[in-house]
């Protein structure tokens, strides 16, 4: 009883006191879990990704340690380092392998790309396999493609035996990775059926990751205008050199020097300026895939070389391409190209394509189509006007890196030309 009377005492007493003290303590507590709370709905500014949704993800993202090529000798290990800016610490996430896989495919050179992570020598860190598998349809370490064009129907010169067949032949040779330093390069030929060169271009790319394929950097290029009437464009003779920015979805531009020139006998369209040379800019933005044949999509650029000194010297350029696609069967392609030079001289190009696949095509099979192409074009200046039309129909098959084409071709020169309007002009 009496034990029991004590335990009752103290614990009374212990009762009141807690009643008395608890209660000042009470607001500052509540206090501090409500300043608590909203701290973490608002964040610290001494952590402020502490709450960030975006930087938290449900598994561990490993940092680079090593990095391992397999599946290929067109590109060493440390140029592949160095072009994707490879180094220790990099978290290998989701982007960073996305990216990678895009940047190698757009290569031009690879079939397929695969990237694997093993275990590193400490935890977090993880090594990098690159497998690749190399595209058959480019050759060797150079990762080169060549076509060859042979067409009958193309105008001849006066100068050339009548009894001559008027032949066109056409040599592209294209290497995505020159010396196996991704340096891209490529020559264009047409020569004419008396062994003289109608068309040539020359192209050459830095090393640098494109969109896709193959996109280059400086390219020259001349055109007999006589003979050739309608891959000129305004000038007889081009050349440029620019540097691309690529913003993916949002396009391309491009910025940098270019030069026109109207200045070498048969290569110069009457009466358009002898030379416009300038800074030249750029842009571009295209939906469609590149390949042997088109995917249906879209294509927009426009270019100029602004005013310098004359009104003569401004160049603006425009075109605008559209593929759809005709069923299982076939797509459809129409490019239009427009150019004023100065406030006086226009240049317009249009060409119709419709592309026939052959047999059931893979995207890596061998690929073949029957195409018929129709184009036409004019240049005006002042009482100049020029007109010219052509119809092509042709067969292309693409296999190991090589393209051969079989066409048959007629075509309408503007009646204007003479030796006089393209060689002789005083």
């Amino acid at each position: 009883m009496t034990s029991g009377l004590k335990f009752d005492s103290y614990h009374a007493i212990i009762s009141m006191i807690l009643i008395c003290w608890l209660p000042s303590l009470s607001p500052a507590q509540e206090t501090g879990q409500k300043t608590t709370k909203a701290l973490s709905a608002k964040g610290s500014d001494t952590n402020p990704k502490k709450n960030d949704s975006t930087n938290k993800s449900p598994f561990r993202i490993y940092k680079l340690e090593t990095i391992e090529l397999v599946g290929t000798d067109r590109i060493r290990k440390e140029k592949l380092i160095e072009m994707l800016g490879l180094t220790e610490g990099l978290p290998l996430d989701d982007t960073f392998v996305m990216e990678t896989r895009q940047r190698l495919l757009g290569l031009g050179i690879f079939r397929s790309v695969l990237l694997l992570m093993k275990k590193g020598s400490k935890p977090g860190l993880a090594k990098l396999i690159v497998k690749v598998e190399d595209d058959e349809m480019v050759l060797g370490k150079w990762a080169v493609g060549s076509e060859l064009g042979v067409t009958y129907g193309e105008p001849r010169s006066p100068k050339v035996d009548p009894n001559d067949a008027p032949m066109g032949y056409r040599i592209n040779l294209i290497s995505r990775n020159l010396m196996g330093t991704m340096h891209r390069g490529a020559l264009t030929t047409d020569i004419g059926s008396n062994g003289s060169i109608k068309y040539g271009s020359l192209a050459y790319g830095f090393p640098r990751f494109a969109r896709e394929s193959v996109q280059f950097d400086a390219h020259m290029s001349t055109v007999n205008v006589e003979e050739r009437y309608l891959d000129s464009f305004g000038f007889g003779s081009k050349g440029a050199a620019t540097w691309s920015e690529n913003y993916g979805e949002y396009g391309v531009l491009q910025y940098g020097i270019a030069m026109y020139l109207n200045n070498h006998k048969n290569h110069i369209v009457p009466s358009f300026p002898r030379i416009v040379t300038g800074p030249k800019f750029s842009y571009s933005l295209e939906t469609r895939f590149l390949g042997f044949i088109p995917s249906p999509g879209w294509q927009a650029a426009i270019s100029v070389i602004p005013y310098s000194g004359k009104p003569t010297n401004s160049i603006l350029e425009g075109s605008l391409t559209k593929t759809i696609g005709l069923g299982p069967y076939a797509l459809f392609t129409l490019n239009a190209k427009s150019m004023a030079v100065g406030i006086e001289a226009t240049s317009t190009r249009v060409t119709t394509q419709l592309h026939i696949p052959i047999g059931y095509r893979q995207q890596y099979d061998d690929a073949g189509e029957v195409f018929i192409k129709l184009r036409a074009g004019s240049d005006r200046v002042e009482d100049l006007n020029l007109f010219g039309s052509s119809a092509v129909l042709g067969i292309r098959y693409h296999s190991s890196g090589f393209i051969a084409e079989v066409a048959l071709k007629i075509t309408k020169h503007p009646s204007q030309f003479t030796t006089l309007q393209l060689g002789g002009v005083e």
